[in-house]
């Protein structure tokens, strides 16, 4: 399945308010604040890729609103930007994986999932990654997740709550994060490797021609990178 021409048109949003999910302190990790993170990533997608961001104000807004931001935007796939956050039976910080969440209705989509998760964990060097679907407790056919439910149900094609590793594998490592999901992007729509494998006649996908202003953000992110390796 070629991932470009099945995803079509993407849009991104980060997965919560702008100051929502600190990373609580007494784990011993620099601050980090997922919404700050995600909506950053996001906006670093849209600028790099043309993904439409669907909430570029720093709001709340309701899932249904998104919804039909993306429908009304002609997107066929909504990625929520997440970090994700658990602890074991021991107390101690989950780590290292990659997840996709996607609606129970596109079942038929898992293997084209799984390998969006896999090119992620390799790009951001995580050990595991994973799929899954989660249905609602109290309701019968229903999505747990409202953002999937909307999706579905304004039109979206492929609604799907991506969690690149958990809070703590990317504190203190905000920059060389988005980096990375930037290069795993790159590979999944735009790589040789994207082309239709069921089909050798299927040309590869040309290059991604990222605009000049963010390839200027991305050498001032590894610069900053260096810089913060330098000090280490």
């Amino acid at each position: 399945m070629n991932i470009k021409q099945e995803l079509g048109k993407i849009g991104v949003r980060g997965g919560h308010g702008i100051n929502d999910n600190v990373l609580p302190s007494k784990y011993g990790y620099p601050k980090y604040v997922e919404g700050k993170y995600v909506h950053e990533l996001s906006q670093t997608l849209s600028d790099a890729y043309g993904f439409v961001n669907l909430e570029p104000e720093i709001t709340k807004l309701k899932w249904s609103t998104i919804a039909k931001r993306g429908r009304d935007a002609g997107c066929d796939t909504i990625l929520y930007n997440h970090t994700n956050f658990s602890v074991n039976s021991k107390g101690e910080l989950n780590r290292g994986v990659a997840l996709i969440i996607y609606p129970f209705e596109n079942e038929q989509y898992r293997s084209m999932y799984e390998q969006m998760a896999k090119i992620i964990a390799q790009h951001m060097n995580l050990p595991s990654w994973s799929t899954r679907i989660r249905m609602s407790k109290n309701y019968a056919n229903k999505n747990y997740y409202s953002a999937l439910h909307y999706g579905i149900k304004y039109g979206i094609r492929h609604p799907l709550i991506v969690e690149y590793g958990y809070h703590v594998d990317v504190a203190g490592r905000e920059a060389e994060r988005i980096v990375q999901i930037i290069n795993a992007f790159k590979e999944m729509l735009w790589s040789k490797d994207a082309a239709d494998q069921n089909n050798p006649d299927t040309p590869a996908l040309a290059p991604v021609d990222i605009k000049a202003d963010i390839i200027k953000h991305l050498q001032d992110v590894q610069a900053y990178i260096d810089q913060k390796i330098n000090t280490l």
